[in-house]
């Protein structure tokens, strides 16, 4: 061995030693770990919370509805590291959140828009459906008035279809008419045998529309009945031929009174010409004694020796008044039952109307002198007017209309002639009066047989109630019109409208 080696050591110092080492030990562990956790707290906080802080910030300040898509920045330290990738992730995250959020904002408008579309459709599909059941209510009203059943055909022009009251009118079941042609259903002992069906069958074979086709129909109990028909030919839009649909109705009772009618009007017909065939035979057995009264009498009014006395010449005078008058009355009756007879002969001819005015004017003119009524002939002076017209007649028309306005004018009246030509080739001539007037509720009867305007005991004047009569049916015989205006107090005008002459006319021509 090579010896012992004897360490001595101070307790006290060891331990003083030994406790400064531990504190530096501890110390520097302190420090170590201190300088760690800054180094750490700067690296956590400064590296990573800040920016992360500044992230979420920037989330927290965004509208979630917002289509902002600004992108968060980041500093340069990060822009390579997990930060600047995380951030670019978060701005395209961003974006295409913006971007979903701007079509959703979109979409959510269209919808909107659509909702308010469905909304303002909706009401006008309730507005339509309003007005369709209205309009088909409608229909169905005047359909269900109109019509007694409808019916429709198909392309081979059978029955197909059939509501309404056929079965009650025609004694038929409906299933006794579906599937029949209509030559079919109304071929055998339904028709009458003097009925012809086939202007109706070829329309329905030319695919024609058809309106009121009335056919007779008997029915199984042997009952007649009057049917009224109406039908339309359906088409599509390619023009293909779909079958015939229309309404029938029962005219039964319109047919009968008709029928009434027509004989009715024939009996009066006969009547009437019987009538007028008696008018006529009176008339001239009136006329001829009527005639030698009138003969006599003016034969005793010229007293040639002086022998009458002032009654005798007064009673002569009456009589010659009453039989002319009488006279007047049977040549109007006479006139009158030859125009209703068509015994009436009518000459046409080319008639300057101013001088035909001008001579009835001067043959009017004395019947106003005893009553100081003047005629005022405004129309013959002015441009003149030929019409194509029966001479005589005209005048007769003329001194009628005239004769009236006198009779029944106030004394120192005026009646005033004037005259113009229409758009429809007519010239029209007004007389007007000044006198008493016709009521309202008489105008419908002034033309009427025996009715005298002013027939009041305080108004009326001779006449024989038959010349405005013969008046009214000489200018529908000459193709001309004749009407009134009349207010009582002021006064009545009458006017006629007679056709102008054409140079195509002949001279003289027979009506």
């Amino acid at each position: 061995s090579y010896g012992e080696l004897l360490i001595i050591i101070d307790r006290d110092q060891a331990l003083s030693a030994f406790f400064d080492r531990a504190i530096f030990v501890v110390l520097a562990g302190l420090a170590r770990n201190l300088l760690l956790a800054v180094i750490l707290f700067y690296i956590f906080h400064v590296m990573l919370s800040k920016p992360l802080e500044r992230i979420a910030e920037s989330f927290s300040r965004r509208d979630p509805q917002s289509t902002d898509n600004t992108p968060i920045s980041v500093s340069k330290a990060h822009e390579f590291d997990e930060i600047g990738e995380m951030v670019n992730y978060a701005n395209q995250f961003m974006k295409a959140s913006s971007q979903h959020l701007a079509e959703i904002s979109r979409t959510e408008e269209e919808l909107r828009q659509t909702m308010d579309d469905l909304i303002i459709t909706n009401k006008k599909l309730v507005r339509a459906r309003d007005a369709l059941e209205e309009s088909e209510g409608r229909f169905r009203g005047f359909a269900e008035n109109g019509a007694d059943w409808f019916w429709e055909m198909g392309p081979d022009l059978r029955f197909s279809y059939l509501t309404g009251r056929v079965e009650d009118i025609m004694g038929l079941k409906s299933e006794d008419i579906l599937g029949k042609t209509r030559s079919e259903l109304y071929d055998g002992p339904n028709i009458l045998d003097d009925y012809s069906f086939q202007p109706h069958l070829q329309k329905i074979a030319n695919r024609e529309s058809f309106t009121n086709f009335d056919v007779p129909w008997v029915r199984p109990d042997g009952g007649q009945r009057y049917l009224s028909l109406n039908g339309k030919p359906g088409f599509d839009k390619d023009g293909e031929f779909l079958g015939y649909r229309g309404i029938g109705s029962d005219i039964t009772d319109r047919k009968i009174m008709e029928k009434d009618l027509r004989n009715a009007l024939g009996d009066a017909e006969q009547a009437n010409l019987a009538k007028s065939e008696f008018l006529a035979s009176m008339s001239h057995e009136l006329r001829t004694p009527l005639n030698a009264v009138l003969g006599f009498a003016q034969m005793l009014q010229l007293d040639i020796d002086g022998s009458l006395s002032k009654t005798q010449r007064e009673n002569v005078k009456h009589i010659l008044e009453g039989g002319e008058l009488l006279l007047n009355l049977v040549n109007e009756v006479l006139d009158l039952a030859r125009i209703e007879s068509d015994q009436f002969t009518l000459s046409l001819s080319d008639v300057n109307a101013n001088e035909t005015v001008a001579n009835c004017v001067a043959l009017a003119n004395p019947l106003g002198e005893p009553r100081g009524v003047r005629i005022d002939n405004q129309f013959s002076p002015g441009p003149e007017s030929i019409l194509r017209t029966d001479h005589t007649r005209f005048k007769q028309v003329l001194i009628n209309l005239l004769s009236n306005a006198v009779k029944y004018n106030t004394d120192g009246g005026v009646v005033t002639i004037q005259g113009w030509e229409t758009d429809t080739n007519s010239l029209r001539l007004s007389v007007t009066d000044t006198g008493i007037g016709i009521a309202e509720e008489h105008h419908a009867s002034v033309f009427q047989m025996f009715h005298r305007v002013g027939a009041d005991a305080m108004v009326a004047r001779e006449g024989t109630g038959i010349g405005l009569t013969v008046a009214k049916l000489l200018v529908e015989r000459l193709y001309g019109h004749i009407g009134f205006e009349s207010e009582v107090g002021v006064g009545s005008t009458f006017w006629i409208e007679l056709p102008l002459a054409h140079e195509s006319y002949e001279s003289d021509d027979e009506i």
